[in-house]
């Protein structure tokens, strides 16, 4: 803190600021809901982001709360005791709102005197210094305490009162403007979702390709390709008897107009679903087993791996996965973070299928990576929900699967479809990078205005 302004006052807590430790109750006398002679009782986990959160409150009876013990505007409420080292030490500002509560026994209050204005003070509460100072005494094996005698010697470098005014005023400025700002990115992560299905239900309702068709005009599917697939529809409603048939969508050619046809996924592809190995196979060397669990959207994860022993290698070939295969859990396919689907890289090559996992295998009628953004697009989010069963473990079976609908463009327009799709998500994901750089200046950007005005260098002195 040197060079400080010579009007600047080095001083300590207890200089500034009455210390009061929360209230203290029996547990046994606690409610969850308001009662008449109960008082709302706030707790660490009611301090967040710097702000003080009026939900999830207990209710303990006013004998137990001084007057004191009653938030006053201004005061800073202080989480004084926590298993987190993250979150001892933050505080929030009470207002005029808070007036009502008094606050627990792992909190304190530091409570200014006419020499310190409360917005001073829980801005400093913000700032790096507080917060290394605090990670500095605050040490603990189980429970870390930032302990009133800690909080009695906290350094501080006060203005005058004229420039803590100004100081404030210029932080709620810029605090404001950086605030609306992260308001604004929050929404961006969002508007690039529903980007990403916009650009899909485009693809694959031909709107993507609608101009593109005008100008190049591709050659339609000949009257021999609608046959292989008509073909193929018969031979698959053959072949499942007594299986959910009703709901595959019907096989129509041309019913838009443009040359699309209106099929399953049955009718362009074939599906293989992986085998149940017995562990007493599985072995420390050898090629991976490719689960459920090691699928998450768009990548595979080995965490935890399993592998098959290198002497059944050679007896499993047929659910053997090569690169570019693309791979779809069957248990929980849905989870909050998107498809449990992913595509096989090289460095994934030679992996085994295991049960309850599918791979489809592309015909000559659709592109590999035509079918791995239909699997991606609403489309086939919205045949799992329709087709899912099972309450604690959510699952597809393979015929659900293979009845997904597909609108087939003409193998040239599918190439053109991929490349635009592709195109348009590269751009996202740049302008994702670009909103994950600037969420994580922000935060720095505060810190750095917040120790230019406790170094003395934000406003004008007195």
């Amino acid at each position: 803190m040197s060079g400080l302004p010579s009007t600047w006052c080095k001083c300590e807590g207890k200089d500034v600021f009455e210390i009061v430790r929360g209230v203290s109750y029996d547990k046994s006398t606690v409610r969850s809901t308001p009662q008449a002679g109960f008082i709302p009782v706030l707790r660490a986990t009611n301090i967040q982001s710097g702000r003080i959160i009026a939900s999830d409150l207990v209710f303990v009876p006013g004998r137990f709360v001084s007057e004191k013990q009653r938030l006053q505007p201004g005061d800073l409420l202080i989480a004084t005791s926590s298993g987190s080292k993250d979150i001892v030490g933050k505080g929030a500002q009470a207002d005029q709102s808070h007036t009502s509560f008094a606050f627990g026994a792992f909190c304190s209050v530091a409570r200014p005197r006419n020499n310190i204005l409360g917005d001073w003070l829980g801005y400093f509460a913000q700032s790096a210094d507080y917060r290394t100072f605090v990670e500095q005494v605050a040490l603990g094996i189980n429970i870390n305490n930032f302990r009133t005698s800690d909080l009695a010697r906290l350094p501080l470098s006060v203005p005058p009162l004229p420039e803590q005014r100004r100081i404030v005023a210029k932080l709620d400025s810029l605090t404001g403007s950086t605030g609306r700002a992260q308001e604004q990115l929050g929404r961006i992560p969002r508007l690039i979702n529903k980007y990403r299905e916009a650009i899909l239900a485009a693809a694959f309702s031909g709107d993507l390709t609608q101009e593109w068709c005008a100008e190049n005009a591709p050659r339609p599917w000949t009257i021999e390709q609608k046959a292989a697939i008509k073909t193929r529809r018969e031979g698959y409603l053959s072949g499942r008897r007594g299986s959910r048939l009703k709901d595959a969508p019907p096989l129509e050619f041309d019913a838009d107009g443009r040359g699309w046809i209106s099929c399953c996924l049955a009718d362009v592809a074939d599906l293989r679903v992986g085998y149940a190995f017995k562990s007493s196979w599985f072995s420390q060397e050898g090629p991976r087993l490719l689960r459920g669990a090691n699928i998450a959207p768009g990548r595979l994860i080995w965490n935890d791996e399993k592998r098959l022993a290198a002497s059944r290698v050679d007896d499993f070939q047929e659910y053997q996965l090569r690169a570019g295969d693309i791979v779809i859990a069957m248990d929980r396919p849905l989870i909050s973070s998107g498809l449990k689907i992913a595509m096989v890289g090289p460095e994934d090559d030679g992996a085994f299928l295991v049960q309850r996992v599918a791979t489809p295998a592309c015909s000559n009628f659709i592109q590999n990576r035509y079918l791995w953004w239909l699997l991606n697009s609403p489309i086939f989010i919205d045949q799992i929900n329709r087709h899912s069963t099972g309450s604690d473990l959510p699952h597809i079976s393979g015929n659900d699967i293979l009845t997904t609908p597909v609108p087939l463009a003409p193998v040239p327009e599918q190439a053109e479809i991929v490349r635009r799709i592709e195109t348009a998500f590269m751009w996202l994901d740049r302008v994702a990078a670009e909103h994950a750089n600037a969420s994580r200046l922000l935060p720095k950007l505060d810190q750095a205005v917040l120790a230019k005005a406790f170094r003395g260098e934000l406003v004008t002195h007195d």
